[in-house]
């Protein structure tokens, strides 16, 4: 490696200790492990009755690719994540074990009225004070009381 590449890896090293470290205390805020790439791939092909093959035809790689990936000996390129994530409604995130809210990419962009979006009631929910989330969580429980956790 040059000296150059060893330098920017090292001044590189602490900014993923730093990210590793806030990445694990958002897990243990979420409530535990998250899976990995590879088991979290299995799941949603087994949840569509899907075979590896099936999905290796999709991607244009062997199945013993697919088995790899979902073993956790190798992980796709961005391309193939992405066709993944498209294929199986998933957000990236969601897909490479960041978040464990497995929500349809499309659902932010539904329009709900009035020319909003449901993006858009999140970014509002997120730049209210704490008081005024926690009211209208109350409010939002009226109506669904399965929300209230």
């Amino acid at each position: 490696m040059p000296i150059s590449s060893v330098k920017v890896w090292t001044s590189y090293k602490p900014y993923m200790k730093a990210a590793k470290a806030s990445y694990n205390n958002q897990i243990k805020k979420w409530g535990g492990i998250m899976a990995s790439f590879g088991e979290i791939l299995a799941e949603l092909r087994q949840d569509k009755n899907l075979t590896q093959k099936d999905i290796a035809k999709y991607l244009h790689v062997s199945f013993g690719t697919i088995s790899n990936y979902e073993n956790n000996i190798h992980l796709p390129d961005m391309e193939k994540i992405l066709i993944l994530a498209k294929y199986f409604d998933v957000t990236t995130d969601y897909l490479l074990g960041r978040t464990p809210f497995n929500i349809s990419p499309d659902l932010f962009y539904k329009d709900i009225g009035n020319g909003m979006k449901i993006s858009d009631l999140i970014r509002i929910i997120n730049n209210l004070n704490p008081a005024e989330q926690k009211a209208l969580s109350l409010v939002i429980t009226k109506f669904d009381p399965k929300c209230n956790k």
